[in-house]
């Protein structure tokens, strides 16, 4: 059932991203921009606090710190951005005690690792890092859904390889609690869920 519809931007949307409190919807686009909107949950409404433009890119994935204070994007250049909320400003850097509450991205020294051997930058699609493992999975151009361990600081680095989907693998995502990994697959149009055995 639908609760809430707007329309702000005439752009594609590329992510969603709710703040773990609750408090505060992202919304990244491919013109380049951040939309930041407060949350009124008993009612479903949505009022937009701030838009942060002119990114050097459109939006690949978001990730929220734990605190809800700030959001890393990813952008389609290969350079991450950091924006203050609510107010909806860069930052040059995050706080050195800044928490992730999620890790989708797929850039970052911690995953440097996840990055084939003569690969294009776009080869590596989407990330996942479990929420209570040292595992990160991702989704790539060849139809794999490879395993991680997490942090993935050096070159090339050893992992498990599955196949499942007949094309590319857009997103990967771990469910709450580990149980599952959920990847969806491009041109074959196919959702898989695997079991992780955790």
């Amino acid at each position: 059932q639908q609760v809430h519809a707007m329309r702000d931007n005439a752009a594609q949307v590329q992510v969603v991203r709710f703040s773990p409190d609750g408090k505060v919807l992202a919304v990244g686009s491919d013109d380049a921009t951040v939309a930041l909107y407060s949350v009124t949950p008993v009612s479903a409404s949505y009022t937009r606090l701030t838009v942060c433009r002119n990114l050097p890119g459109s939006v690949l994935q978001m990730d929220w710190s734990a605190d809800s204070q700030h959001l890393v994007v990813s952008l389609s250049t290969y350079q991450q951005v950091y924006i203050k909320s609510p107010e909806g400003y860069k930052v040059d850097l995050l706080p050195s005690n800044t928490l992730l509450h999620s890790c989708t991205s797929v850039l970052g020294d911690s995953l440097v690792g996840i990055w084939p051997k003569d690969s294009a930058k776009f080869d590596v699609n989407s990330a996942s890092v479990a929420n209570s493992s040292n595992i990160v999975a991702t989704g790539d151009d060849f139809g794999a859904v490879k395993l991680f361990e997490y942090p993935c600081r050096g070159k090339y680095a050893k992992h498990k390889k599955y196949f499942g989907h007949s094309a590319h693998v857009v997103g990967v995502r771990f469910t709450f609690n580990d149980k599952f990994l959920v990847s969806i697959g491009g041109e074959d149009s196919c959702v898989f869920v695997w079991e992780t055995g955790v």
